[in-house]
C-alpha cells in the first residue's frame, strides 16, 4: 500500500461535493434528451488483491464509442460493497474505480490539520456492459 499522500480536508470535500453536483446534474438530464431510456441499479462487490475495498468510489461513463448513450453515474463504496442511487442506462460503459483505506491518519503541519490517507492503487480503468435489468457486476482491481 502506498502511504503519505496529504489530502486537505476542506479541499477533499471541495472536489467531492463539485463532482457529485456536476454527476447529479447530468444525471438529472435522463439517459437522451429525444428518446428517454429507463436506468437500472447497477450494484455489487469491489476488492483490490481479492479484498474488499473499504472505501471508494465506482464511476460509470457511456462509451460512446462502442455505441454507449446517455449520462453517466457513481456509486460509492463501504466495505466492499456498491449500488448507484439513479441507475445507468443499458449498453457499454467505461468505469473508474478509486479506492482508499478508510483510515485518515490527522496530521498538523505549518498549523493546519491535514489527513494522510492509504491509497492502495491509482485510479483503476475498466469497462463492463450494462444490461436492460437490474445488474450485478463484481470488480477485482489487481494488485499490481
Amino acid at each position: 500500500m502506498e502511504y503519505g499522500r496529504e489530502i486537505d480536508v476542506k479541499q477533499l470535500l471541495g472536489r467531492l461535493a463539485v463532482f457529485a453536483a456536476a454527476w447529479g446534474v447530468s444525471l438529472a438530464t435522463g439517459c437522451s434528451s429525444e428518446n428517454p431510456s429507463p436506468r437500472y441499479q447497477v450494484s455489487g462487490m469491489v476488492t483490490y488483491a481479492g479484498e474488499p475495498i473499504p472505501e471508494g468510489l465506482v464511476k460509470f461513463e457511456p462509451d460512446v464509442e462502442n455505441g454507449g448513450m446517455g449520462p453517466g453515474g457513481y456509486a460509492p463504496i463501504k466495505d466492499g460493497f456498491y449500488r448507484t442511487e439513479q441507475g445507468i442506462c443499458a449498453g457499454p460503459v467505461k468505469v473508474s474505480i478509486c479506492g482508499f483505506d478508510g483510515v485518515p491518519l490527522e496530521v498538523v503541519k505549518d498549523g493546519q490539520t491535514v489527513f494522510e490517507m492509504s491509497e492502495p492503487f491509482k485510479e483503476y480503468p475498466t469497462t463492463a456492459e450494462i444490461k436492460s435489468e437490474d445488474t450485478v457486476i463484481d470488480f477485482d482491481v489487481p494488485q499490481l
